[in-house]
């Protein structure tokens, strides 16, 4: 079984918020709809039938700091 840990999704969040958060990522944003969509797509995907007992982060580098 795999999993997918996201991010935050920007969803028009203040502007004060989306600063302190997009700080704090390697990438300096929030995800979108569709950076999810690709990693759940690959999870689904033949590309990943040999992936097994992961959690994929999918939050911008968030957690590698």
């Amino acid at each position: 079984m795999n999993s997918l840990s996201p991010g935050g999704v920007y969803n028009s969040q203040d502007a004060e918020f989306l600063k302190n958060y997009t700080y704090r990522t390697m990438l300096g944003r929030m995800a979108d709809v569709d950076d999810l969509t690709a990693a759940v797509l690959y999870l689904v995907s033949d590309a990943s039938k040999f992936v097994t007992g992961t959690n994929l982060m999918v939050d911008g580098g968030w957690t590698a700091w």
